[in-house]
């Protein structure tokens, strides 16, 4: 799945209410990249939780909401806010197995769908109650592709102004496929510390 795929899938899943998604990705930068995508495309805020930091708006990273950080207390408050959105909870899963957390979650299905709002689980292997599963639709955000791939090493090379060998682009986005895209922007960044982007740098 590329790129703008994922985010055309997100997206269609929360413009028609969908009230509970699951996202599997390693890459948590890439996933939260996307979900923003996803809801600038359907005109929502997003809502990020962590249980280190609580529910806060997606951006706010100085906003720390201890409040809202036990499982519990987070989906009480997304009830209480109201409000249409896509709230993101990262590895929220894990909590799930108490019985009246999974509880907490199936009651709060029916208010999201009224309020027109969608939760997101997401997280690298999400394994959820049978019950909760069954009303989860789930995605899995492949490894980049080449073409996702190739743009981040011409943003990259852009940036630095970098001199570029014939056929070195097209070359690297080759030799990076199967890496996350943050472990192919590490790669890039070193191959060009140089100056230059060679075919010896792959």
């Amino acid at each position: 799945m590329n790129n703008s795929t994922s985010i055309h899938d997100i997206a269609t899943l929360v413009a028609s209410r969908h009230p509970l998604l699951v996202l599997e990705s390693v890459e948590e930068e890439r996933l939260r990249s996307l979900i923003d995508a996803a809801a600038a495309d359907c005109g929502l805020p997003v809502f990020e939780w962590t249980i280190t930091q609580g529910l806060r708006r997606s951006g706010d990273v100085d906003l720390n909401s201890g409040i809202t950080a036990p499982p519990e207390k987070f989906l009480a408050h997304v009830v209480d806010m109201n409000v249409r959105a896509v709230f993101v909870a990262y590895d929220l899963h894990p909590h799930l197995q108490d019985p009246t957390t999974a509880r907490l979650l199936r009651d709060l299905l029916r208010p999201l769908v009224q309020m027109g709002a969608t939760l997101v689980i997401a997280g690298a292997n999400v394994e959820l109650p049978d019950e909760l599963d069954t009303d989860a639709i789930r995605l899995t955000i492949a490894l980049p592709r080449r073409d996702e791939l190739g743009a981040m090493v011409h943003a990259l090379v852009a940036q630095t102004g970098a001199h570029v060998g014939p056929d070195a682009m097209d070359q690297a986005a080759a030799a990076l496929q199967g890496l996350t895209l943050n472990q192919a922007r590490q790669a890039v960044t070193m191959a060009l510390l140089d100056g230059a982007l060679e075919a010896g740098d792959m």
